[in-house]
């Protein structure tokens, strides 16, 4: 089994923090792998929320926000050990930018 976790951060640091904290508590399953995404609000391309999170992998970030000219990597991916990221990117074909006002991200995972 594969549990995925859908979330959107805080706006605060701090929030983001305390978030990411349950959120790692979550992902320590033994009985699934676990994926994390969503948008963490995070505007720092660093490994701030890895240091958090060290049992998750965080997938490099890369632009999907604004959706009309992406600049920022808000929208992450993570995933436990038990999963290996083969691909990952920003869906940017049309019609994608009017669905929402960030581009949505994907990943192609395999259980290892």
């Amino acid at each position: 089994p594969v549990r995925v976790i859908g979330a959107h951060l805080g706006l605060t640091g701090r929030a983001r923090r305390e978030q990411m904290h349950a959120l790692a508590r979550a992902a320590q399953r033994e009985d699934s792998a676990v994926v994390l995404a969503g948008d963490f609000n995070e505007w720092s391309r660093g490994t701030v929320l890895q240091h958090i999170a060290p049992g998750l992998t965080f997938l490099p970030p890369k632009a999907s926000f604004p959706a009309l000219r992406p600049l920022g990597a808000l929208d992450r991916i993570a995933h436990c050990r038990r999963l290996k990221a083969l691909a990952h990117g920003v869906h940017g074909a049309r019609p994608a930018h009017i669905a929402s006002d960030h581009l949505p991200v994907w990943a192609d995972l395999r259980v290892v």
